[in-house]
């Protein structure tokens, strides 16, 4: 729980310190999207610990844009399965997947140094729902890019 208690904290600092353009680009993202800070405290005033997305992860890999039904219990992946055949991925490609704390967290990091940040959220439950970071545009395949099409939250 501590990372509910830090990341409110780091996107705070984050918001209110200004990222200088590098010089490669004109369109650097030089600050959070306003609506960040609006959903990330939706999703922590709401408090969701257990809950189940699909996840769809877009890269030059052999996953790319399989759906992933990932079951969050207690702020933990536990389980992340194929969901068109319910078969659990392997233990090797776990590192793929986060929870919904960890993804605002990865948000918050890249708006330090990301060269373009496009975001959008899911205005029921606040989690992104569709997010593209590209960190460098001198490299090629470095992007990062996914989608959560659907979230299950368990009330307690």
């Amino acid at each position: 729980m501590i990372l509910k208690k830090i990341l409110p904290i780091t996107l705070a600092a984050t918001l209110s310190t200004t990222v200088s353009a590098d010089p490669w680009s004109e369109d650097f993202t030089k600050d959070f999207k306003p609506e960040v800070a609006t959903y990330l405290a939706k999703w922590y005033k709401d408090n969701y610990s257990n809950y189940t997305y699909i996840y769809r992860y877009f890269c030059f890999c052999a996953e790319s844009g399989k759906s992933f039904t990932v079951d969050v219990r207690d702020n933990e992946v536990k389980k992340v399965t194929y969901t068109d055949t319910n078969q659990e991925v392997p233990e090797s490609h776990m590192s793929m997947f986060d929870t919904i704390d960890g993804l605002f967290a990865d948000l918050v990091k890249a708006n330090k140094s990301a060269h373009k940040i496009n975001v959008q959220f899911n205005k029921r439950f606040g989690n992104p729902s569709s997010v593209y970071i590209d960190y460098d545009p001198r490299i090629a395949d470095e992007e990062t890019a996914y989608s959560i099409d659907q979230i299950f939250v368990m009330l307690p």
